[in-house]
């Protein structure tokens, strides 16, 4: 590999170390500040708005995005696909102005007082379907520096629109105007930024070819997105806004970790894997560094919470919150198992079986309708916190047995790496009762405790798996 294609990959790369890192500070700030800033019941509010977007924007907008970036006569197709979503999202959005009314009157009678906020933000789905479908071409292309600013720079940019918001409207509707303002700054920098002019066309052969790619990671996304937010509508059919709210919070913490990986599974992986799929010695390098290192930051994710959440939480966000430590508690190892598996996502797309996503997605969707309701309507919170680990947990064979053709026999590590890296984690969480007397001590017991399971699980790595050379795939890259 030539130093300059090295140094054209490290400078790729940096950028989205630097699009994480300013969402692992947006997130931070979300996570403490605008926490303490609004109430539960806030957040019940925006929750329920969340869902509608979410579920509407998936089951009705295509996603195009893959095949775009997979087919070698790309160009033809943006203006056959840029139409037919900006037709598809107008029809949505007026469809759903007019019986979100209903919806809410029949089913979250606890939110009729919210229905003009709800029709209001609905309008996001059409901002959506006129956003620029050029922007596929920076993912083509992995110009990771373009990307920031649509990814980890507008993250950070709605927090402080959230703050601004906040002191003309101190309440929930701080939150739905910094989503749409976002959404309508996002949909210009579209147009700014990507190298593509979109022109207004249909041509019925390239929407087949489209669809046909990408019907089964849409009705993966759709299962996806019904398996994600199922326990939140349940939770808010059965109760209260604050206690979504609280749920919320706990899912929005939870999933920091899991945007993150799936931020780079969208930024560098699935286009890199693209490229080098007819390299199966490099798939198969990848595939081991990637996810050895994904379940080693996930694991030291999951002991921190368990072990120095309650506290932490206390520390940070008041004592009004406490109430986020148990179903976090849960959520977090629903989140590592969930980060594992996704990792799996850019190998399948890449070589060419998006409709191993949608299997994989509806085998979690459906395991999560059955469990969810009794598990939630007889222990709360809790329960539908356990139902989605139930259903991460349930899904990891078949997951591995429809893949391990595709990928390879190697998939098979996974087992050995999560056992490595995730069971000397419970163990401690089970064994050692953490009390701490100042800010220092609790510091000093975060530091130690990590340093310590990380050099023993890198060591067991090292020593069971010695022809899994990560570091040096990385320093070729």
């Amino acid at each position: 590999m030539t130093f300059k294609f090295r140094n054209k990959e490290i400078k790729k790369i940096s950028w989205i170390f630097y699009s994480q890192l300013l969402q692992i500070i947006s997130q931070f700030v979300n996570i403490i500040f605008l926490t303490r800033l609004f109430d539960p019941n806030d957040f019940g509010v925006f929750a329920v708005g969340m869902i509608i977007i979410s579920l509407v924007n998936q089951v009705f907008i295509l996603g195009f995005s893959a095949p775009l970036i997979q087919f070698d006569n790309h160009n033809r197709y943006y203006g056959t696909g840029w139409t037919i979503n900006l037709i598809i999202s107008m029809f949505v959005t007026m469809i759903l102005i007019l019986i979100i009314p209903i919806i809410v009157k029949n089913f979250l009678p606890e939110y009729v007082d919210y229905i003009y906020i709800y029709q209001l933000v609905s309008t996001s789905v059409l901002i959506v379907g006129l956003n620029n479908i050029g922007v596929i071409e920076l993912y083509r292309k992995r110009q990771t520096k373009k990307l920031f600013f649509l990814r980890g720079f507008m993250e950070f940019l709605k927090v402080g629109l959230t703050v601004i918001y906040f002191y003309f409207f101190p309440d929930y509707r701080a939150l739905f105007f910094s989503f749409l303002t976002i959404s309508v700054i996002r949909l210009i920098l579209t147009y700014i930024i990507a190298p593509i002019k979109i022109k207004v066309e249909i041509k019925i052969d390239l929407f087949k070819k489209l669809f046909n790619f990408s019907k089964w990671i849409q009705l993966k996304n759709i299962s996806k997105v019904f398996s994600s937010q199922f326990d939140s509508v349940i939770v808010a059919s059965l109760l209260s806004p604050i206690g979504l709210g609280i749920y919320n919070r706990s899912m929005i913490i939870s999933k920091v970790p899991e945007q993150l990986f799936q931020n780079i599974n969208d930024l560098y992986s699935y286009p890199i894997l693209s490229k080098n799929k007819d390299n199966p010695t490099f798939i198969k390098k990848y595939f081991d560094s990637f996810l050895i290192i994904l379940i080693m930051i996930a694991s030291n994710v999951v002991l921190f919470v368990n072990l120095f959440g309650k506290e932490f939480i206390n520390l940070i966000l008041g004592k009004s919150w406490v109430g986020i430590s148990e179903p976090l508690g849960i959520l977090i190892f629903t989140m590592c198992i969930n980060s594992v598996l996704s990792a799996f996502i850019p190998f399948v797309r890449a070589l060419g079986f998006p409709k191993i996503e949608f299997k994989l997605s509806l085998y979690k969707t459906i395991i999560l309708v059955i469990i969810s309701y009794p598990l939630i309507h007889y222990f709360g919170l809790i329960g539908a916190a356990f139902s989605t680990l139930i259903s991460a947990i349930l899904i990891v064979p078949s997951f591995l047995n429809l893949t391990k053709p595709i990928i390879g026999e190697y998939v098979k590590n996974i087992y050995g790496f999560m056992i490595i890296w995730i069971l000397p984690a419970i163990i401690i969480i089970n064994l050692y009762e953490f009390s701490f007397i100042n800010p220092l001590q609790f510091i000093l017991n975060i530091i130690g405790f990590l340093v310590v399971y990380n050099i023993i699980s890198i060591s067991m790595i090292l020593y069971f798996y010695p022809k899994v050379k990560f570091v040096q795939f990385f320093k070729s890259l």
